[in-house]
């Protein structure tokens, strides 16, 4: 592991408080690099043992062959006899031997690839330019941003081939840069000009003289540059040619206007093309372009373009963060003026008065909007749009509080901004902005993946409804076969078929997702450098820590008697700050800056950084993920002031901020030289704002979500950086702190491969909350408990409770791998959905039968296609505006049949049944056959009043023996199917379809 002595600036100051400083590039490198060569060892001997297990097999079945030919040559043989062992041999080469050769051949394939692999695992990785190992020609070049995600090459016709060489120095759009040049010796022109860049167009009078101020200038330099030019008074300016730049043409009918086109770089342009290609099918898409590479400029110059085109008929509508609505609307109006742009919210000019929406924007979910009274203001910036045209901008929030108004609205374009806002399909603002009426939508968000498949499919179902089919048929024929193919002890059919719908799966999404990364499309930008600064506890932090581990607390998070993530919490907070946890000296009053440094050892790493970055006239961003902590550092600041000579100006952005003062702020600290400091909160100084003003970051506590983080950093390090960026992030080494860290990389990791390698399945060992309860090496951990999830049902306690002797251990050939299996992240789905894949497994999961036929993996993922065919035609069917069915909610593609609510999606009853019959029973028998139990379980509901049950009831009534682990979850895993768990009353509710 690289580990810098001195490091970049600050580095001996640092080195004198025992901070250990290392480059993250270095330290994601080496974790990613164990993590996939474990990842590879752990696939290689999973095959070894599929392969030996298969060659015992083979044996067998060669050795029956072997003696029923003895018994074919026997002259004792009846010629009856001969008759029906020729039959038999036949059937066994055709039906066991044959798929089984078929699975080694497969299996030995698969380990010579990833011996393969692991041969090159310690190869320097490829440059970013060379096509990666598995890589298609279409697949670098959209990489690369030379062509769409449909394949098609740049096809905009321009008479100026004009190129953006530099990715640090922008042309600025349009007809404005000379004048601004002027107007910047005069700082009071300079700063109105900037508030007013922020207001929009709700003010008809405001609108009125901006384009027309706008419209002057363009058509007197046109006079200027262009004398030749024959005017026609019939059209409006900005249907007339930009003065000097030529259009870029596009099959004859979509312009790009010469203001816009040559400030675009090459892969933006391929971008502006992509939307085109999308809106010709009339369809939506997902741009997943890293942060900073300019996914906003990319959706206005391709609307500014239908604009100038004369297709832009009926409104645009933008949904957003509430922290970037100035900036949506700065943006508009700086690429193309002649859009009228209104802002749909309290900050808005044509908006007046507070409203609830001014404190929930930053927490969607909780506004009650029935308490709301009718605005008619808000009714009357909508009719004006429609009327007038051009973009209303409006926040998640706002989507739910103007439903009335905007729901009934057909839209040219809905637009959502950090679009990952709506991955969870049954939120009330998901389903709001799936109503939306228009089939062009457009997702921006740099993280589309942030946790797993489910919230993919919400994405994808906004932007192209039924294209992945209704949420039910989606987990039941892509999630489940996936992750079942990840598991440690997955038979090579379940390998296979999860890879060939992992295959589908990506082939499905991949034309409408369009995902650039800087490091191969904007590799000129100045140079980014990540530190990991591992900082030493204080005394009182240890002991705080210490004690807390050794609490009665720890003990009740361990034995399930309360919730972990309250331990993590507290643990969080003493490697902050140990006043965030010790209220008594919280209440103090205020402290001096060494009182409040001696008790946290990352404040004295931020001091020291401060201090250098001061002497170099730097600007610097703090982010931490609580209130309370930014609290503790503005306390700080205050307390540096008053004590030092050095003058930290610093601003402070969080939730509390009201929104029409948050892109003043920015503004200021990017344009104004007095202010050094920015004390941000990750998720509202972290989504979107563009903040190149500053070079040096601070990350001071790590989040769980790695894409939050990533975000933060993102806020500097972006297009128009003309400066190197170095970002730090400080934690506390051995502390949970450290262990998050590891997970986010590990997470990080993750979320990259799953969009290019169907075969990323297998992950870490994350699953374990008792291993984050550790410090250092010294302390014991507990990896052998068990956390139980929150609504969990109480079958195996209770089973527990009545087994007197307790639970026998079950064992067989699949479970060979148990205990490494709960120690791996089982594939695509996350651990969220863990305990309900191994469920599904259980009942569901291929027999031990070994006449599985040939293609049995290509059967099952076709009938997810056919399936999935069937359920998107459904879909499709259902007008515009009308949410798919996700289970819970929606219409569109929703089965005419009844379905049942269950915890995890399950195939119908006759399945079920059907499944069991089938299942050959190589392990210890229960005493009931499968067959009989669950049709007794069933009856027995189906005769209860309410149909419902507790465990211990059906325990007892069935007279199950306990003693037994395997007959215990065959039992627990048909309730599942066949019931739900009331979480309320404690027990099971037979489902509808079975009563």
């Amino acid at each position: 592991m690289t580990e810098s002595a001195s490091g970049p600036s600050g580095g001996r100051e640092l080195e004198s408080l025992g901070v250990r400083l290392m480059e993250q590039d270095s330290l994601e490198q080496e974790v990613a690099h164990d993590a996939n060569k474990m990842i590879l060892a752990r696939e290689i001997e999973l095959d070894q043992k599929r392969l030996q297990k298969a060659k015992d097999r083979q044996s067998k079945l060669q050795g029956r062959l072997r003696g029923m030919e003895v018994r074919l040559t026997s002259s004792a043989t009846r010629i009856s006899e001969k008759e029906k062992l020729r039959a038999d041999m036949d059937r066994l080469r055709r039906e066991e031997l044959a798929p089984l050769l078929k699975d080694i051949q497969d299996i030995e394939t698969r380990l010579k690839e990833n011996q393969g692999s692991q041969a090159n695992e310690n190869k320097t990785p490829q440059s970013s330019t060379e096509m990666l190992p598995g890589e298609t020609q279409q697949e670098f070049l959209v990489r690369t941003g030379k062509v769409t995600a449909f394949g098609s090459s740049n096809a905009f016709i321009e008479e100026d081939e004009t190129k953006l060489k530099n990715h640090q120095e922008l042309i600025i759009p349009g007809i404005e840069l000379a004048e601004e040049a002027e107007e910047d010796d005069d700082e009071a022109n300079f700063l109105k000009r900037k508030q007013d860049e922020n207001l929009d167009d709700g003010n008809e009078r405001l609108y009125r003289d901006r384009l027309r101020r706008w419209e002057q200038r363009r058509q007197a330099l046109r006079t200027e540059l262009r004398p030749d030019y024959t005017d026609d008074p019939q059209l409006a300016e900005w249907q007339k040619p930009h003065p000097n730049n030529a259009d870029a043409i596009l099959n004859d009918e979509f312009r790009v206007p010469g203001d816009i086109y040559p400030s675009l770089f090459d892969y933006q342009r391929t971008g502006v093309q992509w939307l085109w290609e999308l809106y010709s099918q009339k369809t939506g898409g997902i741009i997943g372009d890293e942060m900073g590479l300019g996914k906003t400029i990319q959706v206005i110059s391709f609307l500014a373009g239908l604009h100038y085109s004369g297709k832009l008929t009926k409104p645009v509508l933008v949904v957003c963060p509430a922290t970037v609505l100035s900036q949506w609307c700065k943006e508009f109006h700086r690429w193309w003026p002649a859009f009228r742009v209104i802002i749909l919210h309290s900050i808005g000019t044509g908006m007046t008065g507070k409203r609830t929406e001014d404190f929930s924007d930053d927490d969607d979910d909780d506004v009650d909007t029935a308490s709301l009274p009718t605005d008619s203001r808000a009714k009357e910036l909508v009719n004006s749009v429609l009327r007038s045209g051009h973009v209303i901008i409006t926040t998640y929030v706002g989507v739910r509080i103007y439903a009335k108004y905007l729901l009934p609205v057909r839209w040219n374009y809905v637009v959502l901004d950090e679009g990952h806002k709506i991955r969870n399909p049954d939120s009330h603002v998901t389903l709001a902005c799936k109503q939306l009426k228009t089939p062009n939508r457009i997702i921006l968000s740099g993280t589309p993946i942030q946790n797993n498949l489910v919230e993919l499919w919400s994405l994808f179902d906004f932007v192209f409804p039924g294209r992945l089919g209704t949420l039910p048929v989606f987990q039941k024929q892509f999630c489940v076969p996936i992750n079942i193919g990840g598991y440690a002890n997955a038979t090579n059919v379940q390998v296979q078929t999860g890879y060939k719908c992992a295959v589908i799966l990506r082939d499905l999404i991949s034309p409408y997702l369009l995902r650039r990364v800087k490091a191969d499309v904007a590799k000129d930008l100045p140079k980014k450098s990540e530190m990991v600064l591992f900082c030493k506890l204080t005394n009182v932090q240890r002991k705080l820590y210490e004690d807390f581990l050794n609490s009665e607390d720890i003990n009740k998070i361990l034995r399930g008697k309360r919730n972990a993530l309250y331990g993590i919490d507290i643990l969080r907070k003493i490697c902050n700050h140990p006043d965030l946890v010790d209220l008594k000296i919280g209440k103090r009053g205020s402290r001096t800056a060494e009182q409040l440094q001696a008790r946290a050892g990352k404040l004295q790493v931020v001091r020291a950084l401060l201090e250098v970055w001061f002497n170099e006239g730097r600007k610097t961003l703090v982010f931490t993920q609580t209130r309370q902590m930014l609290d503790v550092l503005q306390d700080f600041m205050e307390a540096l002031n008053a004590e030092t000579e050095l003058d930290f100006s610093y601003l402070r952005m969080d939730g509390t901020t009201p929104i029409s003062q948050r892109q003043t702020l920015v503004d200021k600290f990017n344009t104004d030289p007095i202010y050094n400091v920015f004390l941000l909160t990750t998720r509202v100084g972290g989504l979107g704002v563009n903040l190149t003003g500053a070079s040096r970051v601070i990350i001071y506590d790590p989040d769980w979500n790695p894409s939050t983080d990533v975000q933060a950093r993102e806020r500097a390090w972006r297009l128009g950086q003309k400066k190197d960026v170095v970002i730090y992030r400080l934690m506390m080494a051995g502390s949970i702190e450290e262990k998050i860290y590891h997970r986010q990389i590990f997470k990080q990791l993750l979320t990259n491969k799953i969009l290019k390698d169907p075969k990323q399945k297998r992950f870490f060992k994350m699953n374990d909350l008792h291993e984050l309860f550790t410090l250092g090496d010294s302390e014991t951990k507990f990896n052998n408990s068990r956390v139980p999830k929150k609504n969990e049902d109480d079958f195996l306690q209770v089973s527990n409770l009545q087994g007197v002797s307790g639970l026998q251990k079950y064992e067989d050939g699949n479970d060979d791998d148990h205990n490494e299996e709960k120690d791996l992240m089982a594939g695509l789905l996350g651990n969220s959905a863990l305990q309900s894949a191994l469920e599904h497994e259980s009942v569901l999961g291929p027999s031990s039968s070994h006449s599985i036929i040939d293609n049995e993996a290509s059967r099952i993922a076709n009938e997810a296609v056919r399936a999935l065919r069937e359920s998107r035609k459904l879909a499709r069917q259902s007008t515009v505006g009308v949410p798919t069915w996700t289970g819970k909610f929606g219409a569109a593609g929703k089965s005419v049949a009844p379905l049942r609510k269950s915890p995890s999606p399950v195939v119908s009853s006759n399945s079920i049944l059907d499944n069991i019959k089938r299942r050959k029973d190589t392990a210890p028998k229960p005493k009931l056959e499968d067959s009989d139990l669950i049709e007794k379980l069933s009856s027995y509901m189906a005769g209860l009043d309410g149909y419902f049950s507790t465990s211990a009831a059906v325990l007892d009534k069935l007279k199950i023996d306990v003693s037994n682990e395997k007959t215990v979850k065959v039992v627990r895993s048909m309730l599942k199917s066949i019931c739900r768990w009331d979480k309320e009353r404690k027990g099971w509710v037979l489902n509808e379809e079975f009563r």
